[in-house]
């Protein structure tokens, strides 16, 4: 951050000196903006690649690049989780990705998978719940049907018992007389 002052015209290297200080010294702000940017959310920031020439363009043009080579798999996996949040359930990261991005993107699809398999698996129980309702209701109707025949068969049997039984009493009276007028009459 010092600047050389030339003692003479001809004290170029002094003036060369200075252009590289003012270059570094713009291309550490331009750096440093962007890098308080992308800390603040703001991760559309870039550096202004076309201010610099030679090596500091260069170096510019690879932090933006390098931003944009570690935001793609985070936009990836915000569009796919937004997705996921919105049911669809089948979205997925499909980029191509290396290293700790690879790791993000195999997280999200595993994730994103069992969900997709838990709720497949509580849509499986509760196909089979109904199931097994309808089972329960038809064994309940089923179940009422036989047990209104066997009322109806009990009724009829006390019907039947009950003429059984008058026809005993009589039975048992015309003994008792015929056993009275036996013994009478003899």
């Amino acid at each position: 951050s010092r600047r050389l002052v030339p003692r003479s015209p001809a004290a170029q290297l002094s003036q060369s000196t200075n252009r590289v200080s003012e270059s570094l010294q713009a291309l550490t702000a331009a750096v440093g903006g962007v890098a308080a940017d992308a800390t603040e959310g703001n991760t559309a920031a870039r550096v202004n690649a076309e201010q610099f020439m030679g090596a500091y363009r260069e170096l510019a043009e690879r932090t933006n690049g390098m931003l944009d080579a570690m935001l793609a798999p985070v936009s990836e996996a915000t569009t796919t989780l937004e997705l996921v949040a919105n049911h669809d359930l089948t979205a997925s990261m499909t980029g191509t990705y290396k290293g700790d991005h690879d790791r993000l993107k195999t997280a999200v699809n595993v994730a994103v998978h069992n969900v997709r398999e838990g709720l497949l698996q509580v849509s499986r129980g509760a196909e089979q719940v109904r199931a097994a309702s309808g089972q329960i209701a038809a064994g309940s109707q089923t179940l009422a049907a036989g047990a209104s025949e066997q009322a109806a068969s009990l009724s009829e049997s006390r019907s039947v018992l009950e003429t059984v039984a008058g026809m005993t009493s009589r039975n048992a009276e015309n003994a008792h007389f015929a056993q009275f007028a036996h013994h009478f009459f003899g």
